[in-house]
């Protein structure tokens, strides 16, 4: 039996998911910037004032999605820390992310359309993704043996953010083709070499004192060993 909680919840739920679908459908019907809340509110038909008991705004309507969490979604966060193969991990915990979403591919293009035409979407997209950014560094930095703020760990969360960014944006550019896990499982893949321990990175030595190195116009500087031809040749 669904306790009162749980169909309370599922009734929440549901009113999320109409308000998407008819703020979707005018959207795409009149355009994003000639859209209000009233008319979104009265198309889901509830109230202005039960619309900002469920959204902040327009743009938390388009940003925040019309969909549930994964199941054991803080289980798979969980097991992505505790992981001795954290590539395999993140590869596996979006595949079942993926499957658990069951998204519209639809809505799910019209609102990355949107995110990536509208400035006001975009740079509230920006902005929610910076704030994410803590929970990812320190996630990464148990992984990579360093401090959540040291230069590999930000390197890994900026350079797998901005990933995440242009695969939805290659991904809506082509019409929702390829499939989308398939593309994010490439993604991880690439970027594999960003997620190996700092203690296992293979770090240049300084140069020594003596060893060759480049000069300012291409030529090199020996150690002071080798002969220099010009000044040890014969002379004229």
């Amino acid at each position: 039996m669904v306790s009162v909680a749980g169909l309370r919840e599922k009734k929440k739920y549901k009113l999320r998911q109409s308000v998407q679908r008819e703020a979707f459908r005018l959207f795409a019907e009149q355009g994003y910037a000639a859209t209000t809340v009233e008319q979104i509110a009265e198309a889901a038909e509830i109230s202005t004032t039960t619309f900002y008991r469920y959204y902040s705004s327009m743009v938390d309507v388009v940003l925040s999605g019309g969909y549930e969490p994964p199941d054991g979604a803080d289980d798979l966060f969980a097991e992505l820390g505790e992981a001795t193969d954290i590539t395999a991990a993140l590869r596996s915990m979006v595949r079942r992310a993926m499957g658990s979403m069951a998204f519209d591919r639809d809505e799910m293009l019209a609102r990355y359309s949107l995110i990536f035409s509208v400035p006001e979407l975009w740079a509230a997209f920006q902005h929610r993704q910076q704030q994410g950014r803590g929970q990812a560094e320190e996630l990464l930095a148990r992984w990579l043996h360093a401090e959540p703020d040291s230069y590999p760990v930000r390197l890994a969360v900026a350079g797998y953010a901005a990933a995440v960014t242009e695969t939805l944006r290659y991904w809506t550019d082509h019409h929702g083709e390829p499939d989308l896990a398939e593309l994010l499982d490439q993604m991880i893949v690439r970027l594999a070499p960003l997620l190996r321990p700092v203690a296992d990175d293979d770090r240049a030595d300084a140069p020594e004192s003596g060893d060759s190195h480049a000069t300012g116009d291409g030529s090199t500087v020996g150690d002071g060993s080798a002969t220099d031809d010009s000044a040890g040749g014969e002379r004229g």
